[in-house]
């Protein structure tokens, strides 16, 4: 222990120091006589007590005090003096020093020292102790300040006592007017009873675990997960501490995700089920040609029915496929009056009949650059939300019309611009949509339909189809008479899409080329052979891979080979690795491949020489091995 003594009496100081150094061995004691002194003393930073006495000429004990005071705030100050009355002391005392002893009772010096060290290092200790408190506390609150899940306390009654500032976030609320509220006011009264009984079992003491609930907000409802926990206040009274976190989005991106891989598997689902229409329909369409060919007139109009027939099933069937596919992102140009129709039959064949079409689809519109599958669910969608609107019947309009839209027109119409438009109006007399409503329609998940009759993603799918085809709509409605949506996509007057026909140019007969067949679908199979056969050609079947493997590791048949007509999904060995193989052992020989699968056939073609679709008449099934076997070298 470190001493600084201040006395102007040398022979105090040498009494000090003689009794300190019996009675305290561990101490220090460093003279100081003068001002200067002393402050050099107390500017060494290693005094841990001063020992002063109370009056010297010049430099009196109270002002040696305030000096410590000022310097060295922390070490404790001892007056020692001969001269000290009652009020003097108890004024010393006031201003700061930890103790006095009188000189008449010098051996009381050395407890009085260490006591006033021990007492010193205490109140530091508090004091830091106090000030890491304080800080924790600060770092706390601005943790829960700043936190963006709300924070709060409730009373066990269920009163709000307090909360941060998140709930504001969540509720839309201003949150001092909800502390001292009922937090089962803030609750969906759906979701009141299961709240209650939560909170009663946390406050009976069971695990809290993370529970869901529906708030009731300013902006409607929000979904929050909370986390309780049962604490006491100061004053020993149970509370209920919790952290609530507003999982709405979540919960939304969640059913999106779900949504979407139902979406994938009924894709996969479609695209199998139109994978088996369309080897049903194949056999009917070649039937119906070849019958066709031996028939007199009177049973030809069965014939047209039965091809009509199958030829609306194939319509449907590419309409399944192209859902499957998702129609990809390519945009060509195309003439959309062939969507147009197929929207129009489905419409009057899947609608309620109390809904009628009224229906333009000029023979002159322009051509656009777009994707038909994509364009196609544009009208559906719309074409659905007008029949939902009418619940009770009303008119469906579904016109198609050439635009050419000046700077001043294209200013009244959002998003417009001038320019050549293909004008796509679907409009209905249904129930309208409130003005309120109109600007949140192409919001996602927005929707006025009853729970489970919508998603709220249909409008938005429309907006976002509608960007990647750099058009735009105007939206016009009318409470209880009725909307009218107008899409404008950028046309090209110029262009050409009707490509002239040769499906009625004669084909020659062939020279007995030889071709193999390979189709696990007997039917099929069958009537490949057979059409192949009539038209000139020498035809192999096989039902699989596999046995047409056997077939081509015969040299002399694969010698005069010239073409392969297969499917690609059969057992065993498919189509795809049965190219493969022919690839590399038979470059001479041309491939044509049949799938019931790809509404484009591209990946197909990348496989083989030519794609056929299913289902198929026999004279494109013609067309496309003679085109083959024009390729043909050897």
């Amino acid at each position: 222990m470190k001493i600084l003594h201040l006395d102007d009496n040398p022979h105090d100081q040498e009494l000090v120091a003689v009794l300190l150094n019996a009675e305290c061995p561990e101490c220090e004691i460093v003279p100081a006589a003068t001002r200067p002194e002393f402050l050099t003393g107390l500017a060494s930073g290693r005094v841990d007590v001063v020992l002063s006495d109370y009056t010297m000429p010049g430099f009196d004990g109270l002002e040696a005090l305030a000096l410590t005071h000022q310097h060295a705030p922390d070490v404790p100050f001892v007056f020692f003096s001969g001269s000290i009355g009652e009020d003097q002391a108890i004024a010393a005392v006031r201003a700061g020093a930890a103790d006095y002893v009188i000189k008449d009772r010098h051996r009381r010096l050395p407890t009085a020292l260490r006591r006033a060290v021990l007492d010193a290092r205490e109140r530091r200790r508090l004091r830091e102790t106090e000030n890491s408190l304080r800080a924790m506390h600060e770092r706390y609150q601005r943790f829960i300040e700043t936190a963006r899940d709300a924070i709060f306390s409730l009373s066990s009654n269920g009163v709000i006592t307090t909360l941060n500032p998140a709930f504001e976030t969540i509720t839309g609320w201003p949150r001092g007017e909800w502390v001292g509220q009922s937090f089962i006011r803030l609750v969906d009264p759906l979701d009141t009873e299961r709240a209650k009984r939560r909170f009663g079992d946390i406050l009976a003491g069971d695990d809290p675990g993370v529970f869901m609930l529906r708030l009731r907000t300013a902006r409607g409802a929000a979904d929050v997960e909370f986390t309780l926990s049962r604490g006491q206040t100061a004053d020993g009274a149970l509370e209920l501490m919790g952290i609530g976190r507003d999982v709405t989005e979540t919960r939304r991106l969640q059913e999106q995700f779900l949504r979407a891989q139902r979406m994938e598997n009924l894709g996969l689902l479609a695209a199998g089920i139109a994978h088996d229409f369309n080897n049903i329909l194949t056999p009917m369409l070649m039937v119906s040609q070849l019958l066709r060919e031996q028939s007199p007139p009177e049973s030809r109009r069965l014939l047209d029915t039965l091809e009509h027939s199958a030829a609306r099933g194939a319509s449907l069937v590419k309409q399944i496929l192209s859902f499957a596919q998702g129609g990809g992102d390519e945009l060509r140009v195309v003439q959309l009056k062939h969507v147009a129709r197929d929207i129009i039959a489905m419409v009057e064949e899947t609608f309620p009949r109390n809904v009628r079409l009224e229906q333009s689809v000029p023979s002159d519109l322009w051509p656009v650059r777009a994707n038909v599958t994509q364009i196609h669910q544009v009208l559906l969608n719309l074409c659905v939300n007008a029949r939902d609107a009418m619940p009770h019947g009303g008119a469906l309009s579904l016109r198609l019309e050439n635009r050419s839209l000046d700077a001043g027109t294209a200013a009244r119409i959002p998003g417009g611009r001038p320019g050549a438009f293909l004008r796509l109006e679907i409009g209905d007399t249904g129930s309208g949509i409130a003005p309120d409503v109109l600007p949140h329609i192409w919001e996602p998940f927005f929707t006025t339909k009853e729970a489970g009759r919508g998603t709220g993603l249909g409008l938005s799918t429309v907006r976002g189809i509608l960007a990647r085809h750099e058009g735009f709509c105007d939206v016009t409605s009318t409470l209880g008479r009725g909307t009218k949506f107008s899409l404008y996509l950028p046309a090209e007057p110029t262009s050409d899409t009707d490509a002239p026909s040769t499906e009625s140019t004669a084909l020659p007969r062939a020279n007995g080329e030889l071709v193999l067949v390979v189709e696990d679908e007997p039917e099929v199979r069958t009537l490949v052979q057979r059409v192949l056969q009539q038209q000139g050609y020498r035809v192999v079947a096989a039902e699989n891979g596999a046995e047409a493997r056997r077939w081509l590791d015969d040299p002399p048949f694969a010698h005069e080979l010239r073409v392969i007509v297969t499917d690609m999904i059969m057992p065993r060995i498919g189509g795809r690795e049965l190219v493969e193989h022919v690839r590399q052992r038979l470059p001479h020989v041309r491939i044509l491949v049949m799938s019931g699968f790809s509404s484009g056939g591209k990946n197909h073609e990348a496989i083989g020489d030519a794609f056929l679709l299913k289902p198929f008449r026999h004279d494109a099934l013609l067309r496309q091995v003679h085109a083959l076997l024009g390729r043909t070298t050897t």
